[in-house]
């Protein structure tokens, strides 16, 4: 997207998944708890690794994160780049961060007992509503990924709602300065072909006057 220009409309069942790649544990969460919830809902779980569409790898998660309606960022591991799309996403949605659903393993809180510091979770994020997994049982987690990404899409849909509303608002406000404008452009036409109209007697008449 170059300087100035909108950003390309988003895919209704576009579902980015931001996570770190050539990871046993996370192949693992991907295969049994995000691909199969995010298809629950209809939506269609993207991960780069998975379907590379040529060209510079990061256009193309800038573009797939662009275009989606939804974006799960696992934040295992703390890679930098997963950080990096992250701050790209919540860029993105500054007005509707919650389009963004966050997870980690559990580990990573500082709270856990088996927490790992060298992978902490970096930067204030715990208001974000991070959703833990539990590598030796990955059931609360399914459950409650389901839970989440139906909660967001239910505000995904009022917020959309209400931006068509307002677009319509919108609309018709400019529809009605629109119209007030034509009609003051015609009302003062109508007004100075009177004048000129009255003027042009008035010298017919003094022109017939002389001469009679």
């Amino acid at each position: 997207m170059e300087d100035g220009e909108a950003p390309p409309e988003r895919e209704p069942s576009a579902c980015f998944v931001v996570m770190p790649i050539g990871r046993d544990d996370l192949d693992r969460v991907w295969r049994e708890a995000y691909e199969p919830t995010i298809k629950s809902f209809g939506l269609d779980p993207f991960r780069i690794d998975k379907r590379d569409e040529g060209g510079l790898l990061t256009q193309q998660i800038v573009h797939r994160i662009q275009v989606s309606h939804l974006v799960i960022a696992d934040l295992t591991y703390a890679r930098p780049n997963c950080y990096y799309e992250l701050g790209f996403a919540h860029a993105m949605n500054r007005t509707a961060t919650f389009r963004v659903i966050l997870c980690c393993r559990e580990d990573h809180r500082a709270d856990s007992p088996r927490y790992d510091r060298t992978n902490r979770i970096h930067f204030d994020l715990t208001n974000h509503g991070i959703l833990f997994w539990n590598p030796t049982d990955l059931g609360p987690f399914k459950r409650e990924l389901l839970e989440r990404i139906e909660q967001r899409l239910d505000l995904i849909k009022r917020d959309e709602d209400a931006e068509r509303e307002a677009a319509k608002r919108r609309a018709a406000q400019q529809q009605e300065v629109a119209d007030l404008i034509s009609q003051d452009v015609r009302k003062s036409l109508d007004e100075r072909l009177k004048a000129l109209t009255e003027r042009e007697q008035k010298r017919r008449a003094a022109k017939w006057k002389r001469h009679s």
